[in-house]
Parts: C-alpha cells; sequence; structure tokens
C-alpha cells in the first residue's frame, strides 16, 4: 500500500479546508501561511499530479464511470 508524503497530506487538507475557494494562488497562499514555508506553484502543481497518478492507479477506469 502505498502512502501520501508530508507534502501531499497538507495538499489535501489544505483543499478540504478551502472547499469551493480551492484555487491555485488560495492553495499557495494557505500553504505558505500554515506551514511558513514558501512553497513554490511548481511544487504544488508536481503534488496534485503525484496524487492523481497514485489516485487514478488504485481507482483505474470502468465501463461504469464509462472513462
Amino acid at each position: 500500500m502505498d502512502l501520501i508524503g508530508r507534502s501531499e497530506e497538507l495538499l489535501l487538507i489544505t483543499i478540504w479546508r478551502l472547499q469551493d475557494e480551492a484555487y491555485g494562488v488560495r492553495i499557495l497562499e494557505t500553504m505558505n501561511g500554515a506551514t511558513g514555508r514558501d512553497w513554490s506553484l511548481g511544487t504544488a502543481l508536481l503534488t496534485i499530479a503525484s496524487q492523481l497518478r497514485r489516485t487514478s492507479r488504485m481507482n483505474p477506469a470502468d465501463e461504469l464511470r464509462g472513462d
């Protein structure tokens, strides 16, 4: 079983916390404020891409979803 990393955990919690307000700049501002670290947009996007790859491996497309 693959476990998520710290940055992925922070990203998912941030998105959950922001709900409908979760978009690029707002996510970065929240992550920067929560950690005191200067997250770059590239780092956030790589983290999102990693999570999407992990999720798609865990839930492969099927006929029912039409993917």
